[in-house]
């Protein structure tokens, strides 16, 4: 599938925070059944299946892994890693910046919300650690590996990083293809939001 398929396909799937919060879940957390999913998400059963099949259907999440123990059946599910692979950044801003107002909109609310599930997931994990992992924590921010930041800036200010954040991004890529792993457990999250005022006057 050519990448810029794959990213209609995700723009489409992405629209639904529902679909992307059950997509952010497997990444973070792996192979789990949709009453562990719901748990996290915090929506029904029978609202999960019917996103989760749609998933399935387009591929971004593989076919269950049926398991019986003693009496019931258990699905398992995982993200089908292949469907997010070769997708480059400039792929994905052509598709974003062709979408129609609404669903520009409707794509940029749901990835905002699912940060939330991310969010909560990584504290819940850092909440249940013991000392001894809190303490190499505090070491590695010590050592500048450990990023809690949170800004409001200029809009000058906002304008000159912005470069900075696209080279940023697109190291991630090379970096990515230079060491890829099969499930990366480190978790990088950029978010740059401009000011509405920002939006106006911007050409």
């Amino acid at each position: 599938m050519e990448p810029i398929d794959k990213a209609n396909i995700m723009a489409n799937s992405f629209k639904n925070p529902t679909k992307l919060g059950i997509i952010a879940v497997l990444i973070q957390k792996g192979e789990m059944t949709v009453t562990q999913i719901s748990k996290i998400i915090g929506t029904t059963r029978s609202n999960l299946y019917q996103a989760i099949a749609e998933l399935v259907s387009d591929g971004l999440v593989n076919a269950p892994d049926i398991r019986v123990s003693k009496n019931y059946v258990e699905k398992f599910y995982t993200i089908n890693e292949e469907a997010f692979s070769g997708v480059p950044q400039e792929k994905w801003i052509d598709v974003m910046t062709s979408l129609s107002s609404d669903d520009f909109r409707d794509i940029t609310v749901s990835f905002l919300l699912t940060q939330s599930v991310i969010l909560k997931i990584i504290a819940e994990e850092i909440s249940m650690s013991e000392d001894q992992s809190i303490g190499k924590m505090k070491e590695l921010i010590k050592k500048n590996k450990v990023f809690l930041s949170y800004s409001r800036l200029s809009d000058q200010s906002y304008l000159s990083i912005a470069p900075e954040i696209e080279a940023l991004n697109k190291k991630l890529e090379e970096l990515d293809k230079k060491h890829s792993v099969k499930t990366p457990r480190n978790t990088l999250l950029i978010v740059g939001i401009p000011s509405m005022g920002l939006l106006k006057t911007e050409k």
